[in-house]
C-alpha cells in the first residue's frame, strides 16, 4: 500500500497503471481516496479518515 499525492492518483484511475493498492488525501474535498489496482481496474472510494480508508484497502487486499 503505498501514499501517492492527487496527480498521481488520478494517472492510476485513468492509466491503470501501476498495480496496487494507493491512497492520497484530496485537501480541496477533505477526504482520503483510496485505490485497488491489484488486477488492473482501479476500484475507488472515497473516505472521510484514514482510518476507513485504509481498512477498506486492507480489506479489498485479502
Amino acid at each position: 500500500m503505498t501514499k501517492m499525492i492527487m496527480k498521481i492518483i488520478r494517472d492510476v484511475i485513468n492509466t491503470h497503471k501501476p498495480l496496487g493498492l494507493f491512497w492520497a488525501k484530496d485537501t480541496k474535498a477533505n477526504l482520503y481516496i483510496a485505490v485497488n489496482n491489484n488486477i488492473g481496474k482501479a476500484y475507488k472510494q472515497k473516505f472521510k479518515s484514514l482510518e476507513e480508508c485504509i481498512n477498506w484497502l486492507m480489506k479489498e487486499e485479502v
